[in-house]
């Protein structure tokens, strides 16, 4: 958010001598929002890539990371990005995956991440439904889990073992092919970060000790406090940052189970 755009949000005028310190509340609510809504609110491309596909749906490999160079290098090709590729947590017990705003999705894939922010993909899950809002964009994925991976037999196979020689069972997750929304080009958003802004600059708040009073008796004075209610905990916006929280949003929905 720009100056400028803060002005005509709020309709207030921001002094030269004072733009620094406008740009500096401007920063922190951003930080603050971001870590709310569990994503950054400048648009990531590609953050992981998929090295290729498993044969067989899950069934190629899977004793230990690192996986070995040999599966690496006979793995089914990889598929070209339509829109950008993310990762996200994935319960299998879950019926719908939370994942980050997006305006389109083109493919969902159970995956296993590596370290090297690549993915293998275990399974294309060709049955996978984006969901939609009324606004145009959604934030839910309804997923065909494929049979193999309920197995016990299956999943035992995908551990890893660390340097105490105990083995912990991988963690499977979600790639998501997207157009990603740009949540920052949302009024609901701007103007949310614009009444951060103006708690922030308000000197009758304090971020530490919440709105601070004070009380004048019988000649004698002192300031009292009340407990804080910060525009992104206030009635006017708890909804928004719910609606827009992804999966490691402070404040995000509960995911449906089966």
């Amino acid at each position: 958010m720009t100056i400028e755009q803060y002005e005509q949000l709020t309709g207030n005028t921001v002094s030269d001598e004072d733009e620094n310190m406008v740009l500096a509340a401007i920063a922190r609510a951003i930080v603050e929002l971001e870590s709310a809504l569990g994503y950054s609110l400048t648009p990531q491309t590609n953050i992981y890539s998929e090295l290729g596909k498993t044969h067989y749906n899950g069934y190629s490999f899977g004793q230990t990371l690192p996986v070995p160079q040999n599966v690496i290098d006979n793995l089914l090709p990889a598929d070209e990005p339509i829109g950008d590729l993310m990762v996200f947590p994935l319960e299998l017990k879950d019926k719908f995956a939370l994942v980050q705003p997006f305006d389109t999705a083109y493919r969902a894939k159970l995956v296993l991440v590596l370290d090297d922010e690549s993915f293998i993909t275990l399974d294309d899950l060709h049955g996978a439904v984006p969901q939609y809002n009324g606004n145009g964009w959604g934030k839910w994925i309804e997923i065909d889990v494929p049979g193999w991976s309920y197995d016990p037999t299956v999943i035992a196979t995908f551990t890893t073992l660390f340097a105490d020689g105990h083995p912990k069972q991988i963690k499977f997750a979600l790639a998501l092919d997207a157009d990603y929304h740009d949540v920052m080009s949302d009024p609901a958003i701007q103007y949310l970060i614009a009444d951060m802004v103006d708690y922030r600059l308000d000197s009758n708040n304090s971020a530490a000790m919440g709105n601070i009073t004070s009380e004048s008796v019988d000649g004698h004075s002192w300031s009292k406090t009340d407990k804080p209610v910060t525009p992104i905990s206030s009635s006017d916006h708890v909804a928004t940052v719910a609606l827009y929280a992804g999966p490691k949003g402070a404040k995000r929905n509960r995911v449906p189970v089966r």
